[in-house]
């Protein structure tokens, strides 16, 4: 079975918002069994949005698709996640503040920590703090679809991902598409292709 974590959602999809999403949800399971979390990104102080996931039934699916809710809250100031985790089946985090990144390692109650792949983090990755969030059984998130679109977000991408892996020794690190369209889903062994 296959996953992937990060498929970008909105609360209110248009047809063709909808059609997109259901052409890499098809894609998904056309490789094998797939468990997909929908993934819809708010601040810290905005109201916690609602994921409606579609029909699966109207799917041209191969194998079977699971389906998660998953909120990624993206925030520079620190937060209270507590009263998300009943909504969603992941929380992640993003930040752009190492107090908050850190804060997240330490305390927050979430599931995952991701970053901006778009640009380069403005804080150094501490050893010992990722440590304690593997601890905690936090995992660590890398999404791949900035870096198939953009020469400068692979870099940064790949930077990350070096730290992270030396960090934690490739535990507790997942590999997610964040894909907006069906053209940046890969299949998990092409991704090291990258």
């Amino acid at each position: 079975m296959y996953h992937d974590l990060n498929i970008p959602y909105s609360s209110h999809l248009d047809r063709s918002g909808l059609d997109k999403l259901r052409l890499i949800l098809s894609k998904c399971t056309q490789q094998n069994e797939y468990t997909v979390a929908l993934n819809v990104t708010m601040n810290h102080n905005q109201q916690v949005p609602t994921i409606t996931p579609p029909d699966i039934s109207t799917l041209d699916c191969k194998y079977s698709l699971n389906i998660l809710k998953r909120v990624t809250i993206d925030t520079d100031a620190p937060l209270d996640a507590n009263d998300i985790r009943g909504t969603y089946d992941l929380v992640a985090l993003r930040t752009r503040n190492a107090l908050v990144f850190e804060e997240a390692c330490l305390r927050y109650d979430i599931d995952l920590i991701t970053f901006h792949f778009d640009e380069r983090i403005s804080f150094e990755l501490d050893p010992t703090v990722i440590q304690k969030a593997l601890d905690r059984n936090i995992y660590f998130e890398l999404c791949y679809a900035d870096a198939i679109k953009d020469k400068q977000a692979r870099t940064y991408t790949l930077q990350i991902a070096r730290q992270l892996i030396e960090y934690t020794k490739g535990k507790q690190v997942i590999i997610s598409s964040g894909a907006d369209n069906v053209s940046e889903i890969r299949h998990p062994f092409d991704i090291f292709y990258l």
